[in-house]
């Protein structure tokens, strides 16, 4: 995703950069649960001020991941907010903040988002997602999907381990 610096103009413009998820490193997680196979877009305001650019705006993707609930695979839009403020001086200094500020060289002609847009996508795909919000999960006995079929299973299964804490609730306290 490379935002182009060589603009001398100081009014504002809209950029849009498109990309594929590969090309900046977005891919499935380790464990699988997290997929991306979409094509990932920056649309970006950005002012040139003398050596600054600035650039804000947001990025955005899809997503599949499985539901913590009922184990479904389901497709979630993830758009993210990215601000940078890119300045170039004679030689960078070292150890600079890379999060939002950014100094290139003076000679830079493009500079390249991937490695931001990348991360603040994975911050923002949930920690346990879900399908939906009124998803019914799995039986525990039989392993049911109950969004879509109805369980069989007779009574409700609870492990003896805790009979005494239901004595122990049922109790009358004096």
């Amino acid at each position: 995703m490379i935002l182009s610096l060589t603009s001398n103009e100081t009014a504002t413009r809209e950029v849009e950069i498109v990309a594929d998820a590969s090309e900046i490193d977005l891919t499935a997680s380790d464990d699988g649960e997290v997929r991306f196979g979409h094509e990932v877009t920056a649309r970006l305001t950005t002012r040139r001020v003398a050596e600054e650019f600035f650039a804000s705006g947001l990025v955005d993707t899809k997503a599949t991941l499985k539901c913590a609930r009922c184990l479904a695979e389901f497709e979630v839009p993830l758009t993210a907010p990215i601000e940078l403020v890119i300045h170039r001086v004679h030689a960078p200094a070292a150890g600079a903040d890379l999060d939002a500020y950014v100094e290139v060289t003076s000679g830079t002609s493009s500079f390249d988002l991937g490695s931001l847009a990348r991360e603040v996508l994975l911050l923002t795909v949930p920690e346990v997602p879900h399908c939906s919000e009124d998803c019914s999960g799995l039986c525990a006995l039989c392993g049911a999907n109950l969004n879509v079929e109805t369980c069989t299973c007779e009574g409700s299964s609870t492990d003896s381990r805790w009979d005494g804490l239901k004595q122990a609730s049922t109790l009358k306290r004096t």
